[in-house]
């Protein structure tokens, strides 16, 4: 989902990495509204690995296949594209999903357009500000820097640290929470991390695939126990991924990066990671509609139907939009 690609053979690694992505993606939008344990450890933990993860299959295609800041700028201008074109639909379908129509103002088109349209949309945001800082901001010989990948790590410390700051108020707007989450300073630390590891390894991976499978246990074992925890005292953690054990998380996957790239094989998954972006735009308003006869999903078992169903809905539905739309794909 919004990955640049190397003029070089497909790493079908890849597809299954954006598979497992995708699938994570859709869990967190038909979380079940009880089972705090489930939200806890699954929702708001392994699953929340998923954008970071896309993020780093788009760097290290970045950086393995040595994208030029003019292909990046084209990027950029896609995704802005796809990004108003997604917020003007989920405008549109609004009384599909129950939501009725709102005053049109300026602030409240700002906001459907910033990340209040749809679950998710804050990615086709940070994916579109990425873009723009790899094409317009940092000079091209400074993508695969390990100079910039520490700028990066920095960037999003300081994020997760002003956020954790914010707990100090009694209550965290709404709008605020938004910022961190769709903020590039959070996210420009798994594209570069990415990029850094596709510029050194993509041919020859530094690990195996046992050390790949502990990095990645290891992974979802910090973001399902959130360790370590952020938040003060008191105060509900009310952020997904600004949070310390995302990033420390998002680092040890990307260290098994160049192994799952070039070695990892799931066949059904990477059929899913090939439609991930329609997967992504489309699961939303499928998910609401399942709720308009069945109510939202009150249990884990529930909830994964509707993981279930989604997925083989999106699936064939992304499939059809691409050749009857495919104005509407990157």
């Amino acid at each position: 989902m919004g990955a640049a690609s190397p003029e070089r053979e497909r790493l079908r690694g890849l597809d299954a990495l954006k598979g497992l992505a995708i699938v994570g993606v859709v869990a967190i939008h038909a979380q079940p509204t009880d089972s705090p344990s489930y939200h806890a450890h699954v929702v708001n933990g392994v699953a929340r690995l998923a954008v970071p993860l896309f993020l780093m299959v788009t760097g290290f295609l970045i950086g393995a296949g040595g994208t030029t800041r003019a292909k990046l700028a084209l990027y950029f201008r896609k995704f802005l594209r796809l990004h108003l074109l997604y917020g003007a639909f989920y405008f549109a379908v609004r009384p599909i999903r129950g939501a009725p129509f709102f005053p049109i103002t300026a602030g409240s088109v700002l906001a459907a357009f910033y990340a209040y349209s749809y679950p998710g949309q804050f990615y086709l945001l940070a994916l579109t500000q990425i873009y723009f800082v790899l094409a317009y901001v940092v000079p091209e010989r400074w993508h695969r820097s390990t100079v910039l990948l520490l700028a990066s790590l920095a960037l999003a410390a300081v994020t997760v640290e002003l956020a954790e700051r914010s707990f100090d108020a009694p209550e965290i707007p709404p709008a605020l929470s938004s910022y961190w989450e769709a903020s590039p300073f959070l996210w420009l630390f798994p594209c570069c991390l990415g990029m850094w590891m596709g510029a050194r390894f993509a041919g020859s991976p530094a690990v195996g695939a046992v050390q790949s499978a502990a990095l990645a246990l290891a992974a979802a074992g910090v973001a399902a126990l959130d360790l370590p925890a952020t938040g003060r005292e008191g105060h509900e953690n009310n952020f997904g991924y600004a949070r310390w054990s995302i990033v420390l998380a998002t680092g040890l996957l990307g260290l098994g990066l160049p192994w799952a790239a070039r070695s990892l094989r799931l066949p059904g998954v990477e059929a899913l990671g090939r439609e991930s972006f329609g997967i992504f735009v489309l699961n939303p308003l499928i998910l609401d509609v399942l709720e308009i006869p069945f109510g939202a999903p009150a249990d884990v078992s529930v909830s994964l139907l509707f993981v279930a169903v989604a997925l083989a809905i999106a699936v064939p539905a992304s499939r059809a939009l691409r050749r009857w739309a495919p104005f509407a794909f990157p």
